[in-house]
């Protein structure tokens, strides 16, 4: 038995089986000993290198979430490290470790890592059993990576002269591996505005909210992560598509209802529906009432929510410039609140009787 952990002590395989027992179990800092040992013994194991790359990413993000931004640099340049090492060792093999490198990196540095991995999980999807499990799986994250590219595309290297061309390969392409990605017609979407087709937008975004708003539930494949929902959010204002951006912050709210940048956006899309930014002419004014006083409840949210909290920095100017526009309108014509027939935002006088308990 004491031969058998002395040998345990010298096999990268056993010393990567612990610390994966190790991670498991939430205990990080154990985990990246037995992983530091085995890399010790085999600075060019692949696995080992891989596993402490992803036990560095975990750290950058709970770092990140502290506000602890050494921390989270640290982290980063040493995920990248390892990541980096690990395709220099197994160019050819393995995609996941150009993902993360793509994430650790930006413009044409992240491209290239995701087009390396792109090429990986093609030639992988060639050799695995049509309607598969691991071939959804495959199509999916090949999906998600496009979009990926695409937002690069569009942020980092706009300027480039075949920006343009490439949104429209990869969002498309996107959509080709997997139909059934909302973030992939959201994509598209992100580029028809940006090259002014709201029609064509306007129906991308709807597709994209149709493939999981009706019926995946919270945790399934299918169901937007918080800030894709966010994202979705300011699409769909952006494109009036007020009703449907109402019930998609209705689960941000359902998740988050500390969110001052949630609030923000119920606010202002109460603010629009009410005629703000445009020509209230048309608008019944016992609707505008209606809405902008729904708007009022949301921006007071934001500003109890940011004096509690402290967050909320980047929308707090604007909500107040909202709020000095649309408290006196509201306040003058109180007396046709309830006759739109509107729905009032659901909580909000919860919410800030919660802010309000300090």
């Amino acid at each position: 038995m004491a031969n058998d952990s002395i040998d345990q002590q010298h096999d990268p395989e056993a010393l990567l089986t612990h610390a994966q027992k190790a991670l498991d179990d939430c205990l990080p800092d154990l985990a990246r000993k037995f992983l530091l040992r085995a890399l010790q013994i085999r600075p060019d194991h692949v696995p080992t290198l891989e596993t402490l790359g992803v036990t560095e990413m975990e750290d950058m993000v709970a770092a990140g979430e502290s506000g602890e931004e050494q921390k989270t640099a640290e982290c980063a340049e040493r995920a990248y490290q390892y990541f980096l090492r690990a395709a220099t060792v197994n160019p050819d093999e393995g995609y996941e470790k150009y993902l993360y490198l793509g994430q650790l990196t930006e413009g044409k540095d992240a491209l290239e890592f995701y087009r390396r991995g792109v090429v990986i999980m093609e030639k992988l999807l060639g050799s695995v059993a049509a309607g598969s499990e691991e071939e959804r799986l495959i199509r999916r994250k090949l999906s998600d990576v496009l979009c990926s590219m695409t937002e690069t595309y569009m942020t980092d290297c706009c300027d480039e002269p075949e920006a343009e061309s490439c949104c429209d390969q990869f969002a498309t392409n996107a959509i080709k591996y997997d139909p059934s990605n909302p973030e992939a017609h959201q994509t598209l979407a992100s580029v028809r505005m940006s090259q002014c087709r709201p029609d064509e937008a306007r129906a991308a975004i709807e597709t994209s909210m149709d493939t999981w708003f009706k019926t995946a539930r919270v945790g399934d494949t299918n169901w937007p992560a918080y800030p894709a929902r966010v994202a979705l959010a300011k699409i769909l204002l952006e494109l009036a598509l007020h009703e449907r951006a109402l019930a998609v912050l209705q689960t941000l709210q359902d998740e988050n209802d500390e969110d001052p940048e949630a609030w923000y956006l119920y606010g202002w899309c109460y603010y629009r529906m009410g005629g703000g930014g445009e020509d209230t002419a048309s608008i019944r004014v016992e609707d505008q009432v209606d809405a902008w006083d729904n708007a009022k409840d949301c921006f007071e949210s934001v500003i109890q929510l940011h004096e509690r909290f402290g967050n909320g920095d980047e929308v707090i100017e604007h909500t107040q410039q909202l709020l000095e526009e649309i408290t006196p309108f509201v306040d003058a014509n109180g007396h046709l609140l309830g006759q739109s027939g509107m729905a009032r935002v659901p909580d909000v006088a919860a919410a800030n009787n919660d802010a309000m308990e300090i």
